[in-house]
């Protein structure tokens, strides 16, 4: 596929699931969440 236009972080979870987030405010609530 051609470049990527949204931001998107994968987060490994615990349990060896992996979750994808693609939405910048989400990703931004994630962070806050677990290092804030």
């Amino acid at each position: 596929g051609g470049k990527q236009q949204v931001p998107c972080l994968r987060i490994a979870n615990e349990d060896g699931s992996v979750t994808w987030l693609y939405e910048s405010g989400d990703i931004i609530a994630y962070l806050q969440k677990r290092f804030g």
